[in-house]
């Protein structure tokens, strides 16, 4: 764990039209956890249904990460609760961003 947490939020902040949604608990895990999900798949489940809840609870526009696994933990999260709400990487979306703000 690389304890990366106040650099991306740092990027999101500096993107115009971005509101900063954070969870109310702070940063949780997805449940995904390198091979967890794999030797405890129920768990697994709990965890990222859960953690899915409280997303959709917060209603955003976008879910974004710099974790793979969270990556791909939340997609399947949001397709299970059969939400629209895209999930993509960081990278991804500052890339969207300044494309976009570029065609201004």
């Amino acid at each position: 764990d690389l304890k990366i947490i106040d650099e991306p939020r740092t990027l999101l902040r500096a993107l115009q039209g971005i509101e900063l949604l954070e969870l109310p608990d702070g940063p949780q895990c997805c449940g995904q956890g390198g091979l967890f999900h794999l030797a405890a798949p129920e768990l697994s489940s709990v965890i990222r249904d859960d953690l899915a809840g409280k997303i959709v609870a917060m209603n955003p526009d976008v879910i974004t990460t710099t974790c793979s696994g969270c990556l791909m933990q939340l997609k399947t999260a949001m397709a299970a609760a059969e939400s629209k709400v895209p999930v993509i990487h960081l990278a991804a979306l500052i890339n969207q961003r300044s494309q976009a703000g570029e065609k201004q």
